[in-house]
């Protein structure tokens, strides 16, 4: 190994082969403004695929430390995890990509998707070193495309187009993702009721739930939208209401033909590190 290089472990196809690259190989060749990601070799040379993944990945491994994400001592590490998490999904990636896009730019959506669920395992172990600059060579202009900011804009955006049902979703899609809820949100999803009515529910869901069933969780507060809404609603309906008004969220901030890779658990993130 070249002195002062560091190296970066990456398992490539079924993890039966290893493949150490220098963080210096993560960088295109002198003239070769961005490498092109191929249908076919996703189909039919993985190993390549992995590999031509990398300079992407590193671009948004290192915007996402530089902003505490991860800590600079980590860097390998978290790129690392991101390799093998993305080679669980090759499968569907090639079931999901429908060729409306350039796979570069669908891949780009992947991988910054990957950061966000890595870092949402490991977010009650919070960055306490300095961020310092990280020497990979890569202008900062090329991570424009994956500025978190741009997604918690789309997340808010997505949220204000459903009007009158907004503070209803932010609310029940908390308690789907077994998330703490505010007095705003509470205020918000029953403004037609009195404090005595909602405080309970503040009360219950507004720390760490309980060890408690999802259905009982919304049967616990089916009643109460009842009452707002004037209807007769069942727990299990408010279940599959919230369920599908999720599944149309993720599908708008994709895009249509889809764009973008955003899943249930992106959206709980973005619920958490903002209010829309």
């Amino acid at each position: 190994m070249l002195q002062g290089t560091r190296s970066v472990r990456i398992f490539v196809s079924d993890e039966r082969s290893l493949t150490t690259l220098h963080r210096d190989s993560l960088q295109p060749p002198m003239g070769h403004a961005s490498h092109m990601l191929d249908i076919e070799m996703l189909r039919h040379d993985r190993n390549q695929f992995i590999l031509e993944c990398q300079r992407t990945i590193a671009i948004v491994v290192k915007y996402h430390t530089q902003r505490g994400m991860f800590s600079g001592s980590e860097f390998d590490d978290i790129i690392q995890s991101v390799n093998e998490e993305l080679i669980q999904r090759l499968d569907s990636i090639e079931r999901n990509f429908n060729g409306s896009v350039m796979l570069n730019t669908y891949m780009n959506v992947v991988i910054r998707n990957i950061c966000l669920t890595i870092f949402e395992r490991t977010r009650r172990n919070p960055v306490t070193e300095p961020i310092t600059e990280m020497r990979t060579g890569h202008d900062s202009e090329a991570m424009a495309p994956v500025l978190l900011q741009d997604e918690y804009r789309r997340f808010s955006h997505t949220m204000r187009l459903s009007a009158g049902k907004r503070s209803k979703m932010i609310f029940c899609f908390k308690v789907y993702f077994r998330l703490p809820v505010t007095e705003q949100d509470v205020q918000r999803a029953f403004d037609r009721l009195p404090e005595d009515q909602w405080r309970p529910v503040l009360e219950r869901f507004g720390t760490e739930y309980d060890d408690t069933l999802e259905a009982d969780n919304f049967n616990s507060i089916a009643s109460l939208m009842n009452l707002q809404e004037k209807n007769t609603t069942t727990g299990a309906s408010l279940l599959r209401w919230t369920h599908d008004n999720l599944t149309r969220t993720i599908t708008m901030m994709n895009g249509d033909p889809p764009v973008r890779s955003h899943t249930k658990e992106t959206v709980k993130l973005l619920l958490e590190e903002v209010t829309p």
